[in-house]
C-alpha cells in the first residue's frame, strides 16, 4: 500500500492502526505501540493535529501503553484525545464526557486524587448545564466525584453528595429499582 499511495497517506496511517490492533489481540504490546504511534504520527501530518480520525488511534495507543503497566506514558494521549474530541464533537457530547471519565479514573487509580477531582468537577458543571442537577444521568458524575472525596478524606462533602444520589434516585425511580 505504501508503494501505491505512499507513505504518508492516511489510508497508510488507518492501515497501520490496524495491523497495531491485531498485535495487540496477540498481545505483541510493544510492536503494537511502534505501530501506533508511527499511525498517529502519518496521520497527524497528513490530516493535521486536531482531525477525528486520530480518535481511534490514540484510543488504542492509550490502551496499549496501560497494559504494559506505563500510567504515566498514556497521560499526555489522553490529553491529546480529549482535545481532539473537545473541537470535533464539541464539550458536551457523550464521547467527551465519556473519555473525561476514562482519565478522572485513571488519575484516581494512580492516586492523582486532586487531578481526578479537578475533572469530575469540570464534568459535573458541563453536564449540569446540559442536563440539570436532577437528571439521573447525573448520578454517575456525583458517585464518583464522591468516592475521590472519600479517598481525600473529604467526609463532609463525600457524604453531601452520596445524600444527593440517594435523593436523586429516589425522585427518579420507583422504589424497586
Amino acid at each position: 500500500m505504501e508503494k501505491a499511495l505512499g507513505a504518508d497517506h492516511p489510508d497508510v496511517g488507518t492501515s497501520l492502526n490496524h495491523l497495531a490492533n491485531l498485535y495487540q489481540e496477540q498481545s505483541k504490546y510493544a510492536e503494537a505501540e511502534l505501530l501506533y504511534e508511527r499511525s498517529l504520527a502519518l496521520l497527524e501530518t497528513s490530516l493535521g493535529p486536531e482531525h477525528q480520525d486520530l480518535i481511534p488511534v490514540l484510543n488504542n495507543l492509550v490502551d496499549v501503553i496501560k497494559s504494559q503497566g506505563k500510567p504515566q506514558e498514556a497521560e499526555p494521549y489522553y490529553q491529546q484525545l480529549l482535545a481532539i474530541k473537545e473541537i470535533n464533537l464539541g464539550p458536551t457530547h457523550p464521547e467527551v464526557f465519556a473519555t473525561l471519565d476514562n482519565l478522572a479514573t485513571f488519575y484516581y487509580l494512580q492516586g492523582k486524587y486532586d487531578d481526578a477531582e479537578k475533572i469530575y468537577k469540570r464534568m459535573l458543571a458541563s453536564k449540569e448545564r446540559a442536563i440539570g442537577r436532577q437528571n439521573p444521568q447525573i448520578v454517575s458524575c456525583l458517585s464518583n466525584l464522591a468516592m475521590v472525596y472519600q479517598a481525600q478524606h473529604k467526609f463532609p462533602q463525600c457524604e453531601s453528595l452520596y445524600k444527593e444520589v440517594v435523593a436523586i434516585c429516589e425522585k427518579a425511580y420507583p422504589p424497586d429499582h
